[in-house]
């Protein structure tokens, strides 16, 4: 019969997170270790995981040392230690027992009692997290709240994290479960600590008996809505853990956005066949361990915590904070083989779990100059992205805390054979030279719509100036609409002073379209006007939806030498996806050196409430629902949104791409229309019969038919 656990009162669970936003394509090396020891984080490079408890999908022999602290109790009582490394190793000798855990706790049961060994990885906008545990006795039972919030009491292990790596302080002050804050003006609004546990009530209906269920939620933060929804400024204890927590809710946004879990675990009964290189493995041929995977992510940028941004932005007054190198951490791991009784270690080598308020000692767990800290990497990948791969300069606004779609759009490139370099383009302060000097190497420039829209002129900020990268002989692909015009790409009316066009150029949710009297307003569909161009690459002419949920499109009007892939109306009005190929008159009369590309992926808009007065509405208040007020967001680009998408990577960086036959017919009326992409249409009188070439482009318009005929497309 199980008995219930009592949790030392003094360690009570709390809760933190801001968010974790690091420049991670600015990150250094990290050479030196921390105060207790240096994780070096390295990037994912051309790979992929999915967080589903599977070991193989991680390159595991590409980890290639241990952040090994000294023998206990060296570490602890050092100011600094020398452990420095790219995955952590569980030793019970190097370790700091806690909680009343006893010296063999971790190793009664001899070499299979006990045993992990924790990998660390990144990408544009996750940490990723792997533990490979060796256990002869799996619990995940213990813990029967509805959120996961006492997963402590199941097998698994727990970490801080310092985001802005400026934490030196005691951070228990402060009643559980805070964090000292959120006073902006302290240092600790950014730091959490999270728990990660094996837990059964989490195990997904339908999966396989090796699948475990597993779960990770924010313990102690300070920043008091990562832990759930705040009512009256007070933490809503039920809901801790779930629903209406910012960070619970990012985790569900990236799910959304991705489609990928946050957590996976499974269970081994042969560790070493599943891949497994634990060190205890590897020095014992002849045994087999049993155990358990843990594998999750943690949101690093692209979808900055509302809460922790409002912190930040108190401080800064401003979104722009570069975050440095590091992030303080400390990581601990449970392990559960007897109801009531855990056992607890800590790689810092820390032993004291009481409130460290006037007893910041080198033992105490809440002492953040007793944690290491996590340094990402960005120049070692685990898997190198192979030469061939074409680079992508990706210009944001803000590398170091990316915003919007632009992670999204980033690891999305990186998993379609590109490798992505982002730029910093810091509001309206580009410098030009520096714009043009990081294209050398690269095969296409991908300009997000993040920037501020003159950040790219020269000289910089200056709305009447031409775009820094106007001459260069690469392509440029832009869904900044409002820079269309800087770069030449949109007709300017004559009597243009500087200001947004709203006409030759502009985004379809912006209440101004709305006061020019052409409303397009909130859709989810364009329009195929050049089925046969690569871009469009099978995708027939006509209505294509491209978002899951109605946004916005940005629009311009090219010279007639541009190729018009898609409008946003039927009509031909508002192009939305159009290219100008290498040579072509471009709207400011000169020729272009490569191809610029107009993106229609949008942006946020305003909208606006229609009135009484306003034409076309009855004399009452009518709501422009829904408006397109949201960032862009990869989330909701459905299928055809994606190919657009990449075909137009492909066409600009001149990839190969095959385009599928395809072929649909329409009534209009008394007329029929063919469209047709990806060869040759051909028609024959009879199914059987011989089938020869027709002469017309699609669309192909057949008045007033009679007869039978059939109607194939011929592959190219």
């Amino acid at each position: 019969m199980k008995t219930s656990i009592t949790f030392p009162q003094p360690f009570r669970r709390g809760h933190s997170i801001g968010m974790i936003a690091a420049a991670l394509s600015l990150l250094p090396t990290g050479l030196e270790a921390g105060p207790k020891g240096t994780v070096n984080v390295r990037a994912l490079g051309n790979k992929s995981l999915n967080m589903d408890g599977n070991i193989a999908d991680w390159p595991l022999s590409a980890f290639t040392k241990v952040a090994e602290q000294p023998l206990f109790p060296d570490g602890q009582n050092a100011t600094a230690t020398s452990a420095n490394g790219d995955h952590l190793v569980f030793d019970n000798k190097r370790a700091g027992l806690f909680n009343g855990t006893a010296q063999d706790g971790f190793t009664a049961d001899g070499i299979n009692d006990f045993g992990v060994s924790t990998y660390f990885a990144f990408d544009h906008k996750f940490l990723y997290i792997l533990s490979v545990v060796i256990d002869n006795t799996i619990r995940d039972d213990l813990d029967t709240t509805q959120f996961g919030t006492t997963g402590f009491f199941n097998d698994g292990f727990e970490f801080f994290l310092d985001a802005k790596g400026d934490s030196t302080d005691c951070i228990s002050d402060d009643s559980f479960p805070n964090i000292d804050g959120p006073d902006a003006s302290t240092p600790n609004t950014d730091d959490f600590q999270a728990t990660v546990a094996l837990n059964a009530n989490f195990k997904a209906a339908g999966s396989g008996p090796n699948v475990l269920g597993a779960r990770q939620s924010i313990e102690r933060s300070g920043t008091l809505a990562m832990l759930g929804p705040i009512v009256d400024g007070v933490l809503e204890s039920s809901g801790k853990g779930g629903p209406g927590g910012s960070y619970r809710d990012a985790l569900t946004a990236a799910t959304a956005s991705d489609g990928g879990a946050d957590i996976g675990a499974m269970k081994y009964d042969d560790l070493r066949a599943a891949g497994a290189l634990n060190p205890e493995i590897l020095a014992n041929p002849n045994v087999t361990f049993k155990g358990y995977v843990i594998e999750m992510r943690v949101p690093l940028a692209g979808r900055i915590l509302s809460d922790l941004n409002a912190e930040r932005a108190r401080v800064s007054d401003s979104e722009q904070v570069v975050q440095p190198a590091t992030m303080g951490f400390d990581l601990f791991w449970r392990d559960v083989d007897v109801d009531s009784k855990i056992q607890w270690a800590d790689w810092a080598q820390s032993t004291t779990v009481s409130g460290c308020t006037g007893d910041p000692t080198p033992s105490n767990l809440f002492n953040t100059a007793n944690w290491g800290q996590l340094v990402f990497d960005s120049t070692r990948p685990l898997v190198p992205f192979p030469a061939s791969a074409p680079k992508i300069l990706f210009v944001t606004s803000n590398a170091a805390t990316l915003p919007n779609a632009d992670a999204d759009l980033m690891n999305f490139f990186d998993a379609n054979g590109y490798q992505v370099v982002p730029f910093h383009s810091t509001g309206y302060a580009t410098q030009p030279d520096a714009a043009r000097a990081a294209i050398v190497g690269k095969a296409l420039v991908f300009i997000s719509e993040s920037i501020g829209s003159t950040s790219l002129n020269d000289p910089a900020g200056q709305g009447g100036a031409a775009m820094s990268l106007h001459d260069s002989n690469i392509p440029i692909i832009s869904f900044e609409a409002f820079m269309f015009d800087n770069a030449g790409w949109v007709k300017v009316a004559s009597d243009w002073t500087g200001g947004n066009d709203f006409i030759g150029w502009g985004n379809t949710a912006r209440f101004e379209v709305y006061d020019l009297g052409t409303d397009p307003g909130p859709l989810d569909s364009l329009y195929i006007k050049k089925p046969t161009h690569p871009i469009a690459n099978g995708l027939p002419s006509g209505k294509v939806q491209v978002y899951s949920k109605p946004y916005s499109f940005n629009f311009g009007l090219p010279s007639a030498e541009a190729d018009i892939i898609a409008s946003v109306n039927a009509d031909g009005t508002y192009p939305t996806l159009w290219s100008y190929d290498k040579g072509k008159k471009m709207s400011d009369g000169t020729t272009t050196p490569n191809k610029r590309i107009c993106l229609f992926l949008g942006q946020t808009g305003a909208g606006r409430d229609l009135k009484e007065g306003d034409q076309g509405y009855d004399p009452i208040v009518v709501k422009r629902t829904p408006e397109a007020n949201f960032p862009t967001d990869f989330g909701y680009l459905n299928a055809n949104g994606k190919k657009l998408l990449l075909n137009t990577l492909n066409y600009a960086s001149g990839k190969t791409m095959t385009v599928p036959a395809a072929i649909s017919i329409a009534r209009n009326g008394a007329t029929v229309v063919i469209n047709y992409a990806g060869g040759t249409l051909q028609s024959s009188a009879t199914i059987e019969g011989t089938f020869v070439n027709e002469a017309g482009a699609s669309p192909l318009t057949i008045p007033s038919p009679t007869g039978n005929k059939y109607y194939r497309v011929k592959a190219n």
